[in-house]
């Protein structure tokens, strides 16, 4: 199986581990961005003159650029420019990494509150005692916040 389909596989499984199409939308975006910047730190390897051209390239592609197969073509092109002729692979592996990351840390939240019973007296306890937890009303609205964005 080649990155590609490990990628597709990888974002399958997220949504299939709790992840909603949006959150990946968000997540993707997200990693892309993380990815400009180490492309942005590592373009300083070249001459003055491609550093313009790629700068202005990068300015014009987006993540869904990326994604289209007919449409990424300038983006290879910068990432052979920076990283040579394995520009590409060395995204791909990026994004791929960092899905399986997730993907792990979702698998171990998952196993972790699995054995866990919600409606236990110690749980409801605990849950009661967090509430009363002056902090507690400023984390949910917080976290509600950033979720409705």
């Amino acid at each position: 199986m080649d990155v590609s389909e490990k990628i597709k596989q990888s974002m399958t499984e997220l949504l299939d581990n709790g992840f909603t199409q949006e959150r990946l939308v968000m997540y993707m975006g997200l990693l892309y961005e993380d990815f400009i910047d180490i492309l942005e730190e590592d373009i300083v390897k070249l001459e003055e003159s491609q550093i313009q051209e790629v700068q202005k390239t990068l300015e014009s592609v987006t993540m869904s650029d990326v994604l289209d197969s007919k449409k990424n073509l300038q983006f290879t092109a910068v990432l052979n420019k920076v990283y040579g002729l394995n520009g590409e692979s060395k995204f791909n592996e990026f994004m791929l990494n960092e899905l399986e990351l997730a993907l792990e840390d979702i698998k171990k939240l998952k196993t972790k509150f699995q054995g866990v019973d919600l409606q236990s007296s110690e749980i409801q306890s605990q849950m009661e005692n967090l509430k009363n937890d002056p902090d507690y009303n400023a984390l949910k609205m917080a976290i509600e916040s950033l979720l409705s964005k």
